[in-house]
């Protein structure tokens, strides 16, 4: 069979299993499963029980929410995930689902509020992230003792990572009061408060001290800004730099030779949450 055959193939059965994926989630939340078991591990008996279903076909049903990853099994019993319990806290289905219905069809609904939420909520799963950010950053070897600003930290995910790696960093945040409060608490409860000092400011207009750091990072936010906007954030960071300081933009990024897929699911989402927001392609920023 030609290699092309071959391809379509490929890309027919992960659609149909994408598909099927969707249509499982979606079953187990329109017929009362999966928020059912919010409030404890249950037989496919006793779910079918209470929301008077086919027992046999609701252990199907069950098996295969284990799947998609929001169900697990302990013997007969069947509980929600971690994943599970993030996704029912945020209530991810309905309203995702009726944001986007309406966006699509005449831009008139936005989740702004709620995006906003589930970042709040679930900002420590930026962990894998920040403590990769440190080790391409050389964080605590050839990059040390450096006084180190991040600005809009919110919950000082990735600044904790650069502290957490090189005890002899001092850190700045600027952000709101809110927010700087939320980061403190973090650092505070890790040990490493001492490592940090706060600046209340505004992200998109930020005016760090002239010539005072070593590194400046920013974390999701120059697609928070139109492309003419970009230049001079990015010259406002500068400012803030040391002669021989540097300037490290953490963001996606159009152009990326992977992850085309999780691009795509993000540019939609992010344009979900702000209608005026955009991804760049790096020479937009250099320049």
């Amino acid at each position: 069979m030609p290699n092309t055959q071959l391809r379509t193939i490929e890309e027919f059965v992960r659609f149909q299993s994408a598909l099927s994926t969707y249509h499982v989630i979606q079953l187990g939340f329109q017929l009362g499963v999966i928020r059912l078991l919010t409030a404890g591990q249950k037989t496919s008996a006793q779910v079918a029980a209470v929301l008077h279903l086919d027992p046999w076909k609701t252990e199907l049903l069950c098996s295969a929410l284990c799947e998609t990853g929001l169900l697990e099994r302990y013997d007969d019993d069947f509980a929600l995930s971690a994943m599970g319990r993030l996704v029912v806290d945020d209530d991810i289905d309905v309203k995702y689902r009726g944001a986007l219905e309406s966006f699509v069809a005449d831009g008139s609904q936005t989740f702004e509020d709620i995006n906003a939420t589930v970042l709040q909520k679930h900002e420590w799963t930026q962990t894998p992230a920040a403590m990769n950010a440190a080790e391409v950053l050389d964080i605590g070897r050839t990059r040390r003792g450096f006084r180190i600003l991040e600005i809009g930290g919110s919950a000082a995910v990735f600044s904790s990572a650069f502290a957490h790696r090189d005890p002899d960093c001092q850190v700045t945040l600027i952000d709101t009061a809110e927010n700087l409060q939320k980061s403190m608490t973090t650092v505070e409860s890790i040990g490493i408060a001492g490592q940090f000092e706060t600046l209340v400011g505004d992200v998109l207009n930020p005016q760090p001290p002239a010539g005072a750091f070593d590194l400046i990072v920013t974390v999701g936010l120059l697609h928070d800004l139109s492309e003419a906007a970009c230049a001079g954030w990015v010259a406002k960071l500068v400012a803030g730099l040391k002669p021989e300081g540097e300037l490290a933009l953490i963001d996606c990024f159009h152009g990326q030779a992977k992850g085309a897929r999780s691009m795509a699911f993000f540019e939609l989402e992010m344009t979900l949450q702000s209608p005026g927001a955009r991804l760049h392609r790096p020479p937009v920023i250099r320049n």
